[in-house]
């Protein structure tokens, strides 16, 4: 746990290069809670659902950020240490999950040491994301319940733990729904063959408590971001479809469920290929790289080696729950139209490094006796192995945030614009601000430390985009739109502030007499990502209208 603390503190303001707008909304809504007991919409205590950029978020991660947002105050730190912390605590549960499921401590230890170092569960938990809260929380639910299989004594205590940890999950990450369904029948069976009966009804009562607010939170306000994901309204299988029907007429082959079963099986077995796994991870660059593989090949191959292991065993000591953890957990990537998501299969990663640790134990036990040409062959594939691995580590801290497709999928550039904002917020009336990189509102009440209580009285958003999306058009003296858009007229003397993205300032055209200084650039690594400009009105000025082409 503390390599594991070491590899996040590490370069943790370099890398990654920026602070997102999820991270930033779940960050000011924690802090809007915490000063007012509401959201940034004025929503009271918002327990099933964030309303934030229009996508319904699930509210889980936003409140186990609250804490450290009142210990820390509102910075990228606190926001990101409920993650950093959960990482920590998954090397534990790692270890105590390969324990309990093979009962040898070596296995466990080397899971753990694994679990430390892996880029795979370490990258994506040095920033704010809840599909690490969430593994953590099946992870333990599912260490409660080999526990049950195990010793069958303190049934409801693993019991009550169990439904706990996987109701919380619920509420933490949407590819959670996925586990629940499968997980919590397998308990309630286990339960129920174990004759104690008090405790199936107990952890029944306790899971509906959180299954039924949530079902209705489901019907009520559906999550259309998650409708946008799904791999059946992709444009690309509705192209596919139409040729095939063109091409076979009325053949089974061609309707769209067959199209789109056909590719959501094809992406659910490419996430065990080495493509995925062991060369390329998350074709999204703000999750993952090409050179940034989750797994070395040594690794796959250990990993190989241990489910082999599994699959013999199956019967004993609860490891048929790894397998259905590995099997569960494309799942929720294989039904969206990414072609490959570390977020959406992070929890795959925790069953295959157990694994792994199986297998490295297993082949070390079997070369006790070989001749020591075979233990020192053994000892330089785990010393490739370690290899692998830190130059993986080497890549994500020092080459990938300079990259320039990095820096500006990360957003970079808005802590120096909030700063610069802070510094003249009283010598302008007015801010326009391009949306053209990201949710520039978001970036500016979280930066600014902007007053909960002042901001919900004058928030309004627009009708979602086809992403699913909602922009907010303004609020106090900042006015947001892609082009940063100039109202057709400009008081006489009273600068305003205009900014924008280099490729919209080239392209600039201005009517006749409106006069332009630049003020400041902001430039993250090799890449301009801001222009800021004074503009004014000359001073005799009738009106004029502004131009971006």
């Amino acid at each position: 746990m503390i390599v594991c603390l070491m590899l996040h503190l590490v370069r943790f303001s370099s890398s990654p290069p920026g602070f997102n707008a999820d991270e930033a909304a779940y960050g000011y809504n924690a802090y809007s809670v915490l000063k007012t007991g509401k959201d940034e919409f004025g929503t009271p205590l918002p327990l099933l659902r964030l309303r934030s950029y229009g996508d319904n978020k699930l509210p889980g991660y936003m409140y186990a950020t609250i804490p450290s947002v009142a210990l820390l105050g509102l910075n990228e730190f606190s926001v990101r240490l409920p993650t950093i912390i959960s990482a920590l605590l998954l090397v534990l549960v790692i270890y105590l999950l390969a324990r309990e499921a093979t009962q040898n401590e070596t296995t466990a230890c080397i899971a753990a040491l694994l679990a430390a170092i892996a880029p795979s569960l370490n990258m994506l938990s040095r920033h704010a994301h809840e599909s690490v809260l969430m593994t953590l929380f099946i992870s333990f639910a599912a260490w409660c319940m080999v526990r049950i299989i195990n010793q069958k004594n303190n049934l409801w205590w693993y019991s009550m733990g169990a439904v706990i940890a996987a109701s919380f999950a619920l509420y933490t990450y949407h590819s959670a729904r996925i586990f629940y369904v499968v997980m919590m029948p397998i308990l309630g069976y286990m339960l129920w063959r174990s004759h104690k009966k008090t405790v199936f009804v107990t952890s029944l009562l306790v899971a509906c408590l959180f299954i039924i607010p949530f079902t209705i939170a489901e019907l009520s306000t559906p999550p259309s971001r998650l409708a946008n994901l799904f791999i059946g309204t992709n444009t690309g299988i509705a192209a596919m479809q139409q040729e095939l029907a063109i091409m076979s007429g009325k053949s089974p082959f061609s309707t769209t469920m067959f199209v789109v079963g056909n590719e959501i099986m094809n992406r659910y077995v490419s996430y065990f290929s080495p493509q995925y796994l062991a060369y390329h991870g998350d074709t999204n660059v703000r999750f993952g790289y090409q050179s940034m593989s989750p797994l070395s090949l040594i690794e796959l191959v250990f990993a190989l080696v241990g489910i082999y292991w599994a699959l013999r065993n199956y019967q004993k000591r609860g490891v048929w729950i790894l397998l259905g953890i590995l099997l569960i957990a494309p799942i929720p990537g294989a039904l969206t139209w990414q072609e490959y998501s570390v977020i959406r299969t992070y929890t795959l990663f925790v069953p295959l490094i157990v694994f792994t640790a199986i297998g490295i134990a297993l082949t070390v036990d079997a070369m006790r006796n070989k001749k020591i040409m075979w233990r020192y062959g053994l000892l330089l594939i785990l010393l490739g192995h370690v290899a692998f691995t830190a130059r993986t580590w080497e890549y994500f801290l020092i080459h990938y945030p300079s990259r320039a497709l990095v820096i500006r999928t990360w957003e970079a550039g808005y802590s120096e614009l909030a700063s610069f904002v802070k510094q003249n917020y009283h010598t302008y009336d007015h801010f326009y601000i391009t949306t053209d990189v990201g949710q520039s509102y978001m970036f500016l009440l979280f930066y600014l430390k902007y007053p909960p209580q002042k901001y919900q009285a004058a928030a309004q958003t627009s009708e979602p985009d086809e992403y699913g999306y909602s922009q907010v058009p303004g609020f106090d003296k900042f006015s947001f739109s892609n082009a940063a858009e100039l109202p057709q007229e400009l008081t006489p003397g009273k600068p305003v502030i205009q900014v924008l993205t280099e490729s919209q300032a080239k392209t600039l055209s201005d009517p006749e007499g409106l006069q332009r200084t630049e003020l400041q650039r902001i430039i993250k690594g090799t890449e301009t990502i801001f222009v800021i400009y004074e503009v004014s009105a000359p001073p005799k000025s009738i009106g004029y209208r502004t131009t971006i082409k």
